[in-house]
């Protein structure tokens, strides 16, 4: 780089629409990578979850993977639906993730979904509290997962 030119900052996708969106998410992986990363120092086992807003395939989802993480829904114990988001039928509505560090991971011994919070009366149970959409819990379902620790 030449010390007489600006540093460029990425693209964080400070602008507006699904570009955007993108190049933020992406900056957020990468900054996840790095505690990651990090947190491995201290020990071998790091969680990482949340709702990230993106499907399995994309950029940066893959970069989580590529740093070694595992993902509860991959887990051989899973045998839900696809999604963690609305009706959760398809891989395109997974958009919340439980993910492993790769000597967590062998301690992980079933992975779920609870979904009864979610109003989606056609698709699946819902609890009984739960009787349209202002009273769910959340658009979104709950990962969990049983580790012998």
């Amino acid at each position: 780089m030449d010390p007489g030119q600006p540093l460029q900052e990425p693209d964080t996708g400070r602008g507006r629409g699904p570009a955007a969106g993108a190049g933020r998410r992406l900056a957020q992986a990468r900054r996840v990578k790095e505690i990651y990363e990090e947190a491995l120092l201290r020990s071998a086992h790091v969680v990482v979850a949340g709702d990230l807003n993106d499907r399995p395939t994309s950029l940066p989802i893959k970069e989580l993977l590529d740093a070694g993480l595992r993902d509860a829904m991959t887990h051989p114990s899973y045998t839900g639906a696809p999604g963690t988001h609305g009706t959760g039928t398809s891989a395109a509505q997974k958009l919340d993730y439980l993910m492993f560090s790769p000597q967590l991971w062998e301690l992980v011994r079933g992975t779920g979904v609870e979904r009864r919070g979610i109003w989606a009366p056609n698709t699946f149970e819902h609890f009984d509290t739960v009787t349209a959409r202002p009273e769910q819990a959340s658009d979104h379902a709950a990962l969990f997962a049983d580790l012998d620790l």
